[in-house]
């Protein structure tokens, strides 16, 4: 740049400081460069502003120097160069991932000495910080405080608080802030619903469970992935313990949703599946191509193909066609798995729904019957690729080729 003879002007150094803060000193470290490029700015007489110091701080706290970061901010004003609200609400976070709550507690308060008002984002980094101790006190205080400033909390201020009613328990109050959003016209998460489904599960409360389940149907909320594998879970658990026994390795905590989900996949037979559509009838919720979807997802994770398959049957005797997806995760597993007579079946059944096949699944069949010395049926898959429009995809021609120089059953140099 400078050799072109364009010189660089504080903006640019301030860039250039934020990629080194978020990059270079969070992975390795390495402040002193983004010192050098600071001291550079006083070299061509150029007076660092407020971005510059807000990307040092930001990177400070990135990297858990936090009193670095605190540093920075006093030489910061020092300076007489002002702190906006991006600034205070890095420094902010970072005190209280440091556990630093009464610090940023200060901080918030020191706003105003500035003349700069605490946004929503800065309220509800202390929302989430105080409710982590439970302090529900202090929560509404600043939500308080939020209404009072003249903002609108949003979903995130009121999952924190969500979150913390759930983690202890109180299922009936994180309901009632539930209906308190909905009144606000705020639109509810998969997250949210997540919780208390976890929540009520843990409880062994299931009806109430699916009652949430129904909730998200009524809302046109989409239950995801993640809702499927946690009410799997808790329905593994009120079998393990209608049998006498203990599942090994189930996380029960209230305040873990991210749970592992081979685990729970792990233990699922198509059983446990049949209970959890019993159970969504119950509650007046019909399985959908999303629910049979997220099912066969999550089996095929694991290589449970035989349940996979029951479910696949199952939804086609409903009346439900298998989506493309669905499809493509059957037939991913099938090729990893190397059940390669499956995979030409139900590549067969893509074809007539017009489903295109995933390359990736195209090349581990094909590979997969080389290394079986099946090389007509290799070639016969591979013929329906070209008609899937992937002629003329040079992709296309190295599957084949990589298949074929495999098995040692032609030069690749030859093509």
């Amino acid at each position: 740049m400078v050799e072109r003879g364009c010189e660089p002007n504080v903006y640019t150094y301030s860039v250039l400081i934020g990629y080194f803060c978020k990059e270079a000193m969070r992975i390795n470290g390495q402040s002193w460069r983004s010192w050098s490029d600071l001291e550079s700015l006083k070299e061509k007489h150029f007076k660092a502003n407020e971005l510059v110091y807000t990307a040092l701080i930001d990177g400070y706290c990135k990297a858990g120097e936090i009193e670095d970061a605190v540093s920075m901010f006093k030489r910061m004003l020092t300076e007489e160069c002002l702190p906006n609200f991006i600034t205070f609400n890095v420094l902010i976070d970072g005190l209280r991932k440091e556990g630093k709550v009464q610090d940023a507690m200060l901080l918030v308060e020191d706003m105003a000495k500035f003349d700069v008002k605490p946004t929503l984002h800065t309220y509800t980094i202390l929302v989430e910080e105080v409710l982590k101790e439970y302090d529900f006190d202090r929560a509404n205080e600043i939500l308080n405080q939020i209404i009072s400033s003249g903002y609108q909390p949003n979903v995130v201020t009121y999952t924190a608080f969500i979150k913390a009613y759930c983690s202890q328990g109180r299922s009936e109050e994180a309901e009632e802030m539930v209906v308190k959003i909905k009144n606000e016209g705020i639109l509810l998460d998969s997250f949210i619903y997540n919780l208390l489904i976890n929540a009520y599960g843990c409880m062994r409360l299931l009806d109430s469970a699916f009652g949430i389940l129904k909730c998200m149907f009524d809302t046109s909320c989409e239950p995801s992935y993640q809702t499927y594998s946690i009410l799997m879970k808790h329905l593994v658990i009120e079998k393990y313990k209608k049998e006498g026994s203990n599942p090994v390795g189930l996380n029960v905590s209230l305040t873990n949703i991210s749970v592992d989900n081979a685990d729970i996949w792990n233990k699922i037979d198509f059983e446990v599946t049949t209970v959890l559509f019993e159970k969504m009838a119950e509650c007046g919720c019909v399985p959908n191509l999303n629910t049979y979807s997220k099912l066969i997802k999550g089996l095929c994770k694991v290589g449970l193909l035989d349940v996979a398959f029951s479910l696949y049957h199952h939804m086609r005797e409903t009346g439900i066609s298998p989506s493309e997806i669905i499809h493509n995760s059957l037939l991913s597993s099938c090729c990893k798995l190397g059940m390669f007579g499956e995979a030409v079946t139900l590549l067969d059944s893509m074809m007539e729904c017009s489903h295109l096949a995933h390359l990736e699944s195209y090349k581990l069949l094909i590979c997969g019957m080389f290394e079986q010395m099946n090389k007509e049926k290799a070639e016969a898959v591979f013929c329906s690729l070209l008609r899937c429009g992937y002629n003329y995809d040079e992709v296309a021609w190295k599957v084949h080729i990589d298949g074929l120089a495999k098995s040692m059953l032609i030069n690749a140099q030859n093509f």
